[in-house]
């Protein structure tokens, strides 16, 4: 029988069975690590968009001259809402929950897989973008804190007086 009359070889090597395996078997735990951490992702996900969206409401409250409130109504679920009437603007009605221009509905949010507020308060901007007391209207002089836990996992959200600088920090 000559060279050009053997059957070609079919199947895989041994060789090429372990690197298979290897290849998949690195998959795997890189898919396992993922879905693992997911919880941690998204919960630090979800407070880096409460960080954004203070940020958010600081910016609409100087850009329309309203003093604005951000509310944590229950451990999972936030708003914002004007502080007093106004006429003519379109924060006008004192506790409406506003409607957020970048997305047009309301400005409010829940959020998701187990995360949740370690307590429920508010707090607020004046038209200048500085930090109030969303009862009386007061400039606040301390640091307005909101913690964000999911399962072991707490993230801080800290905005400072008078700037209203807005930071995020996991504990």
């Amino acid at each position: 029988m000559s060279s050009m009359e053997r059957k070609t070889q079919q199947g895989m090597t041994l060789v090429e069975l372990v690197i298979i395996i290897v290849v998949l078997s690195i998959l795997v735990s890189i898919a396992s690590v993922r879905l693992n951490n997911s919880a941690a992702m998204t919960t630090a996900h979800q407070a880096d968009l409460f960080a954004s969206q203070i940020r958010h409401l600081q910016s609409l409250a100087t850009n329309w001259g309203c003093e604005l409130n951000l509310n944590i109504t229950t451990t999972i679920n936030y708003t914002a809402t004007s502080r007093v009437n106004y006429v003519g603007k379109v924060c006008n009605t004192a506790g409406a929950i506003i409607q957020d221009p970048s997305t047009s509905s309301p400005f409010s949010n829940t959020l998701t897989d187990s995360a949740q507020f370690t307590a429920i308060k508010s707090m607020g901007f004046d038209g200048l973008g500085r930090p109030i007391n969303a009862a009386t209207g007061v400039l606040l002089s301390a640091d307005t804190i909101f913690d964000m836990t999911a399962g072991d996992i707490t993230w801080r959200v800290t905005v400072l007086p008078i700037s209203g600088f807005v930071s995020l920090v996991k504990l």
